[in-house]
Parts: C-alpha cells; sequence; structure tokens
C-alpha cells in the first residue's frame, strides 16, 4: 500500500471448475501458502516469501493437495491430500463420475529442529516449572518468524489418525487445534470436525454447515447453515446449529431506488466482460461502443426481467458459448401445486369412466402415479 507496487505471486495454468490458489498468510505476515495445479492436473501446497520473493513447493505432487492453513503459531501447515484422487484430473470425463475421492489431514514440520506435534510421548511424571522472578506478568504476544527448510521436508509431513473421508476444506483453529470439514453422502451442507493436537483426538464441531469463516485472531467462528447464521467460539463444545444465531437480515427493510440500481448491475455486468473475460478483446467487440448502444435502453426498464434481456443481449455482443443471465430480485408470489391424476377417460351413457391409467416410470422411486396402484378396480 505503501509504495503502490503489484507484484505476481503465481497464476493457475488451466481451467478448471474447482477454484485454487486461494492465498493464506502466515501468522508473521511473511509468507503466503496456496495449492496449485501442476502439469498433472493434481494439486500441489507451495508458498511465496513475500520478502525475498522465493517460491518453495512442499508436496512432491504424487498426491491431490488442497486448502493449506497456517498453525497458530507458524511452526506447521496442516493441509488435506488424496491419494485416490487421478480419474477426477479429467473433472469433464464422466467416467470418474462413480469414483469417489477420500482425503487425510496432513502437517508439514516446517523447521526441521522443530520436533512433530505427533511424537510418542513418556508417561514418566515431569518436573514442576520453577517460579521465574524475572516475568513481568505480561504475556508475549510477539509471532515467532516462520522458518521453512526444504531439507528433507519430505520426511517432516506427517498423517493425522484421522479416518480416510470426503474432507473438503480446512479452516484455522487456536493453537493445537485445526478444523476440518467432511462432505457427507445424502447430506446438504458439511459436518464441521475440530482436532485436538494436545489430547490427539477428533470432534463434531458443528453440523450441517454451509458457510463457515474464521477471525483473525482464531477466537470466533461464523456459520451458515441453511438460513441461520451464527458465531461461536472456536473453543467452544458441544454447541449445535442456532446457538450463538444473529439476527436475520432477512427480517429488516431498506428503501432501494430500482431504477438507479438497474443502472448499475447494467454497468457491472458490462465491466465484468470487459475485465474477466478470458481474452482481452472481448472477441473483437467494440466494448466501449457496445455500452453506449445498450446503455439508453436501460432508461425504459419496468420490471427486472426486462433488465435480463438487455444485460443477456449484451452479453450476446462477445458470442461465446455458456454465456448465461438470470436471477434478481422477482416479487414472492404464492404458488398452489396441483396433482394430476394420470388417466385418460371418456363418455359412457352421460358419465365420465376411466379409459387408461398412466403408471408413470415403475423404475425411479421418485415419480408416482397417484392411480397405479388402484388400476386392478377397473
Amino acid at each position: 500500500m505503501a509504495s503502490g507496487v503489484t507484484k505476481k505471486v503465481d497464476t493457475e495454468r488451466y481451467a478448471h471448475p474447482n477454484r485454487s490458489l486461494n492465498p493464506v498468510w502466515s501468522p508473521d505476515s511473511k509468507w503466503i501458502a496456496y495449492a496449485r495445479l501442476i502439469d498433472s492436473h493434481y494439486k500441489v501446497i507451495k508458498t511465496y516469501n513475500i520478502e525475498t520473493g522465493q517460491t518453495l513447493q512442499l508436496t512432491d505432487g504424487m498426491a491431490d493437495a488442497i486448502s493449506p492453513v497456517w498453525d497458530a503459531t507458524g511452526k506447521y501447515l496442516y493441509f488435506l491430500a488424496s491419494t485416490d484422487y487421478g480419474l477426477n484430473t479429467g473433472w469433464l470425463d464422466m467416467s470418474s463420475y462413480d469414483r469417489p475421492v477420500t482425503r487425510a489431514l496432513y502437517l508439514i514440520v516446517l523447521n526441521k529442529d522443530e520436533p512433530s506435534p505427533l511424537l510418542p510421548r513418556s508417561d514418566e511424571e515431569k518436573e514442576k516449572p520453577k517460579d521465574d522472578a524475572s516475568k513481568t506478568g505480561k504475556e508475549n504476544t510477539a509471532v515467532a518468524p516462520v522458518k521453512i527448510d526444504l531439507d528433507g521436508i519430505a520426511e517432516r509431513i506427517l498423517a493425522v489418525d484421522i479416518p480416510l473421508r470426503d474432507y473438503v476444506d480446512l479452516q484455522p483453529g487456536p493453537e493445537g487445534y485445526v478444523f476440518y470439514a467432511e462432505s457427507v453422502p445424502n447430506q446438504q451442507g458439511v459436518t464441521l470436525h475440530r482436532y485436538n493436537f494436545k489430547d490427539r483426538k477428533s470432534e463434531v464441531y458443528l453440523s450441517p454447515l454451509h458457510d463457515i469463516s474464521v477471525s483473525n485472531d482464531r477466537k470466533q467462528l461464523l456459520y451458515r447453515s441453511n438460513g441461520t447464521w451464527g458465531i461461536l467460539g472456536t473453543s467452544d463444545t458441544g454447541k449445535k446449529v442456532g446457538d450463538g444465531k444473529l439476527e436475520s437480515l432477512a427480517s429488516r427493510k431498506i428503501k432501494i431506488d430500482p431504477r438507479a440500481e438497474w443502472k448499475q448491475i447494467f454497468r457491472e455486468g458490462w465491466r465484468y466482460q470487459r475485465d474477466f473475460l478470458y481474452v482481452n478483446n472481448t472477441h473483437g467487440a467494440p466494448w466501449n461502443d457496445v455500452y453506449k448502444w445498450y446503455s439508453p435502453w436501460v432508461e425504459y426498464v419496468q420490471h427486472r426481467t426486462d433488465l435480463n434481456y438487455i444485460v443477456d443481449i449484451l452479453g450476446g455482443e462477445v458470442a461465446v458459448g455458456h454465456s448465461f443471465t438470470s436471477g434478481g430480485d422477482f416479487p414472492q408470489v404464492e404458488t398452489v401445486p396441483i396433482g394430476l391424476l394420470g388417466a385418460d377417460y371418456d363418455l359412457d351413457k352421460g358419465t365420465y369412466r376411466f379409459k387408461k391409467i398412466f403408471t408413470g416410470e415403475s423404475w425411479n422411486p421418485e415419480l408416482k402415479a397417484p392411480l397405479r396402484r388402484a388400476r386392478h378396480w377397473y
């Protein structure tokens, strides 16, 4: 911010629906850790030093590694990795659809002189610490510099003792803790676990969750479960969804000027294509002129559907596939579902008579014909 200089740390080389390169800062603010695709389309964990510009690859690329998270002390780096990810590298290939992915939780001891937190422990009684008269009573909050030794780092990558599951994300915790999210079959949202390195035990922290964010001091966790938002302490136990609930934004009302909002939305749609299309020339469309062509139309918008129509035409000037416009604020209209009997009928001597009963798709348990069971009555 002081110099106004921007430096490129790294760049992704392949298009993939799962975004990587989600950088996380080390506790001393000197390193950035992130996951990046390599030639095999596996991901590796890398770190970048902002002072020296040095980039280090910490994993060997033989497993698909994601979601790096720094320990609160900066001594360790946690991440998730899969050794059965292979077929999923071709994410658009349907042959991988029935191949489930499992991941394990790992940690890297970054400094070769630092002991592992998973070393076997002695059951011998420890000597009580002596009182130090030189202590001032003030807690030392300074963060030690992060030191990363590449020498022998492969031997310092350790698996944490939890079962293999479809883990999808890590979140930072207080010192000696890390959160990991599990995607559970047939469950909406993830189950969030918390691992305790002191006791070497894992527990379910909260479930099901759809959004998770931990505060910078690692003391508070913001969560969303369906429409419920809440804040809990990262050291809390025995909590359930609804604890620490925040007032719903849906209960608040604000006044808006739809016409001013529509103008802004139109400009944002135009700007997104200008700034984020995968090529800089918008496929040859004179983009500044395109804005002049269509912006007057916004004055005549009477409904959000009108605006979507204009923004869709705007995007059409790019002439690119997989370009869609939808959504927005629409009135809530109560609908009444109407069931269909699934039958044909005719008139017989002035009365109605079932002519044919349709059975539906017997192989699909979600589609049931209402009169199928009564078919033999007629």
